[in-house]
């Protein structure tokens, strides 16, 4: 059984609150990913489009390793993204 959320906004879609499915973060300051939460192995600042928010950036600093963000992004840039080992949680 999927877990499911519905996020409102500009793109309104409904999106699962547990994961089955991890890829790597290859951060873009251009590039778009699939609306995920967030694993940082290695930890830092990471920059990121919030899936509702398409306008302003956020920056969440001092990340430590080991760290699940379970905020909903659609873009992790490299501009100002020290932060490593990153995996987009689907």
């Amino acid at each position: 059984m999927m877990i499911e959320t519905r996020l409102h906004g500009n793109n309104e879609r409904i999106v699962p609150l547990v994961a089955s499915n991890a890829i790597t973060v290859v951060p873009s300051d251009t590039d778009y990913l699939n609306v995920c939460n967030l694993f940082v192995g290695t930890g830092g600042d990471i920059k990121v489009l919030m899936a509702d928010n398409l306008e302003t950036p956020v920056i969440f600093k001092n990340i430590t390793d080991g760290s699940f963000l379970p905020i909903f992004v659609i873009r992790v840039y490299d501009t100002d993204t020290d932060a490593d080992d990153i995996l987009a949680l689907y």
